[in-house]
């Protein structure tokens, strides 16, 4: 999306333009979050996958979206963590 932005603002006179991408219908969500970082307005439109490539393609993407929150997927984990401990713990008092 970056490279794009660029090549898009070279194409146009205008100041912030609206684009629409197309990617498959797993990733678009994730490219949405790329335009976004790229300060682009931006929509997407995804395409039909084989639904014999769906599960694997988006559990990669889900993947792919906590690696990109990596901050994020270490506050869950530790209050995950904590929460089990927690829970141990109550449940060894009683």
């Amino acid at each position: 999306m970056q490279f794009s932005k660029q090549i898009i603002e070279a194409d146009t006179d205008k100041d912030k333009p609206r684009i629409i991408f197309s990617t498959n219908n797993y990733h678009t969500f994730r490219a949405g979050l790329f335009a976004k970082q790229a300060h682009l307005k931006a929509d997407g439109i995804g395409a039909k996958t084989s639904k014999y490539f769906l599960p694997n393609a988006t559990i990669r993407e889900f993947i792919a979206i906590l690696s990109m929150k990596r901050h994020q997927l270490l506050f869950v984990t530790i209050c995950s963590l904590l929460f089990a401990i927690l829970a141990v713990l109550l449940n060894h008092l009683n």
